[in-house]
């Protein structure tokens, strides 16, 4: 068969599937479970005088599209705050908290992968035109390696590299992304092969078994790795919209900041385009460098600190931790447990004096 049979054949017996379930469907946003660590949660939350109880359900899942970003509503919300970011954003800050110790209106564009580019500067003066308060400020919140990803690449999810280009969402039927919002509609509709409390159907898995390592062999190892991250000792849940709870047994552990290290301008030639051209938007930018428990990327994170040669305000939540606390990460800059809502309150302390 060639490529395009394989993609219609599979295409077609999804659609068929799918709409033939969906009167007896029962979608994951109607799955909610318990809060293993919801006790927890709720004696941090006292401790701090935030309200957690959103946090006694999750829903199971982290994958969302690029087009379901709060931030692309239609709605015209105006915000005091908007924080752009890639995944230290998603699996590391909770809107909820984040927003009751600021007492800000807070907006949010976060995706994982999401890079720091011109096209995404020239997006970020579009949407603050629309959606930022006159006073408001923009908060740049990524790992480093997004930071210094090249200024003038393309964002790794085409989906996305369109919405920052277009500010539109299109989709192809007979192409790549059009499985993955079809994967997306399976696990939707079936959760994980349950349509009901009562009936269940085997597996649609025609397409990712046979087909996808044929005609997307990427996408398909991506899936396989993201699946064995759980089965190590790790989960991952919605906490809110866009944003996830990552629940992992025996995670890396932050106590406070490394000692001995200081930053020096070593990216200043790659950031100088970037410093440019968010001086022209007239917009007041924040950088903010997440908490990570990895040496090497806090090393990163200083010397961009330093590259920016104090030109962009920064604030680095590693010099904030309160003595007594220890962050549990699952890595990089990405937290887990209660990391999420302890980042978070600390985040939006700072966000106060803004």
């Amino acid at each position: 068969m060639k490529r395009l049979d394989y993609i219609f054949l599979s295409w077609l017996i999804t659609v068929v599937s799918v709409g033939l379930m969906l009167p007896i469907a029962k979608t994951t946003q109607d799955i909610r479970i318990n809060n293993p660590l919801n006790k927890e949660f709720l004696k941090w939350g006292k401790s701090v005088g935030v309200d957690v109880s959103f946090c006694e359900k999750l829903t199971p899942g982290w994958e969302y599209l690029p087009s379901e970003i709060n931030l692309l509503r239609p709605k015209k919300d105006v915000y005091d705050v908007i924080i752009f970011g890639d995944s230290s954003v998603s699996y590391g800050v909770s809107p909820s908290v984040l927003k009751q110790v600021s007492n800000k209106k807070i907006g949010f564009f976060s995706y994982p992968a999401l890079g720091v580019s011109d096209k995404l500067i020239d997006f970020i003066r579009r949407v603050s035109k629309e959606k930022l308060s006159e006073k408001g400020v923009v908060i740049m919140m990524f790992d480093p390696d997004f930071w210094l990803k090249g200024y003038n690449q393309p964002q790794n999810s085409s989906a996305l590299e369109k919405i920052i280009s277009e500010h539109t969402f299109k989709t192809c039927l007979f192409c790549k992304s059009s499985f993955l919002q079809y994967e997306k509609a399976k696990q939707t509709f079936f959760n994980q092969n349950k349509v009901s409390e009562y009936f269940s159907l085997p597996k649609l898995d025609f397409y990712e078994p046979y087909i996808e390592p044929i005609v997307a062999p990427k996408t398909n190892k991506q899936k396989l790795n993201r699946r064995n991250k759980q089965k190590n000792n790790e989960k991952r849940f919605f906490i809110e919209k866009n944003h996830v709870l990552i629940l992992k047994e025996n995670p890396n552990k932050l106590s406070g900041p490394f000692k001995n290290i200081s930053g020096k301008p070593v990216y200043k030639n790659h950031l100088d385009a970037f410093l440019s051209e968010i001086d022209e938007t007239g917009l007041s930018f924040v950088m903010v460098f997440p908490l990570t428990h990895d040496k090497g990327i806090y090393k990163k994170l200083i010397n961009l600190e330093a590259s920016m040669q104090g030109k962009v305000p920064a604030i680095n939540l590693n010099l904030s931790l309160p003595d007594g606390w220890v962050i549990d990460m699952q890595n990089r800059t990405h937290m887990a447990n209660l990391g999420i809502l302890q980042q978070s309150y600390l985040l939006g302390q700072k966000l106060k004096s803004l």
